[in-house]
């Protein structure tokens, strides 16, 4: 791959090309079209044949979109990135990420590898981190307005059935749980999203804000802890005038634990809640928040219209289930627990019915009182 700079130019025939590179200049070839003169001055790479001729043009590491050759019509596909999306219009799951190698500030050698081959979500979004000179920042995605498009990234090559059957070996294992033996000390539950999920929006990151990626393989995951502090805060507020209050109920001492409160002495909570994983390919897609009035709020100045906006993206997980995980350790499986007016049940039965309404009723996640993180159960 080389790099150089594309030159359009206004023709007779409509908008011609040229690259210039090393002091030198080339057209570019027939095939490719161009409507306008947009990506004047736009940075390239491009590969040659044995011959010295320019064989294909990538910009923001997408190939140019080309001609049909039996008609002087642009070929349509989901690589073209200056047409806009038709109404309607299915968005295609080839569609590109928007990452942009040259704005990244990894070593030569690496940029010259690229990044479209990467599958790891985690590695490409944090070591392939594009920053903006002009904004004097690093921003998730970067495109124009005529582009159409909603930028989103996937695991396209990762094989989630597989990671879940791990993960959930994984566990039995821990639990002791003897092969094919689960019974009452293993709940394993699907929900799916209602609309959009963030988690680990305010992690330490390089952008202005962040998303929790699993540290190997790279997807979006929910955390064991913030499923069972989402679940504990739940039952809080749901059956309990207050936290006190809960520490003196046994079997909410039962499941979650707690610190030493009058005749109970402090215990460690008996279910484990584990990290749910994707059960199928996962889907990160870019949204907004738009503070209209940020002095107001950082320097204490009164709201007004005449503010500016000031978009802050952030990233969320759609169309994605997710598989839940709780566990018991053996002695603790056959013990039946009274809570409130239900009947003695077992553990995980409690617990299970506790998750779903937490999950579908309050949320998981940030920015839950407008409607994110929401889930159902499958």
């Amino acid at each position: 791959m080389e790099h150089g700079k594309l030159e359009i130019k206004k023709t007779k025939k409509g908008y011609g090309g040229t690259i210039v590179f090393n002091n030198k200049r080339m057209p570019v070839p027939s095939k490719y079209a161009f409507q306008d003169d947009s990506l004047n001055c736009h940075e390239c790479t491009f590969e040659r044949d044995i011959k010295g001729q320019v064989v294909r043009i990538f910009v923001d590491e997408q190939e140019l979109p080309t001609r049909d050759p039996n008609t002087s019509h642009q070929v349509k596909s989901s690589t073209n990135m200056h047409q806009a999306e038709p109404p309607g219009l299915k968005r295609d799951s080839k569609m590109p990420d928007f990452f942009d190698i040259r704005k990244t500030h990894l070593p030569q050698d690496t940029r010259e590898i690229g990044l479209r081959d990467i599958d790891n979500i985690s590695l490409k979004l944090h070591k392939g981190s594009r920053f903006e000179p002009a904004e004097k920042k690093f921003v998730f995605f970067k495109t124009g307005r005529e582009s159409g498009y909603k930028p989103y990234l996937t695991a396209k090559n990762i094989d989630l059935n597989s990671i879940c059957c791990r993960h959930s070996s994984s566990v039995q294992a821990l639990l002791g749980i003897s092969s094919g033996v689960i019974g009452d000390r293993l709940l394993t539950i699907n929900f799916y999203p209602d609309w959009r999920l963030i988690v680990g929006l305010g992690n330490e990151s390089v952008y202005e804000t962040s998303i929790t990626l699993h540290h190997i393989y790279g997807i979006p995951y929910i955390p064991g802890q913030a499923i069972k502090g989402v679940v504990r805060s739940w039952v809080i507020s749901e059956y309990f005038d207050s936290d006190e209050e809960a520490l003196k109920d046994p079997a909410f001492r039962f499941v979650f634990g707690g610190q030493a409160v009058d005749k109970y002495p402090a215990q460690a909570g008996k279910v484990m809640f584990f990290d749910a994983l994707p059960s199928k390919e996962p889907r990160i897609e870019v949204d907004i928040m738009n503070p209209h009035y940020q002095p107001y709020y950082s320097q204490g100045q009164p709201p007004g219209d005449y503010h500016n906006p000031v978009p802050i993206p952030f990233l969320t997980v759609v169309d994605t289930p997710f598989q839940f995980l709780l566990g018991l350790k053996e002695g603790d499986s056959q013990k039946l627990i009274q809570f409130k007016n239900l009947e003695s049940v077992k553990p995980l039965e409690l617990v299970g019915k506790w998750l779903k309404e937490a999950l579908e009723l309050n949320g998981i996640g940030a920015k839950t009182a407008v409607g994110y993180g929401y889930m159902t159960i499958i």
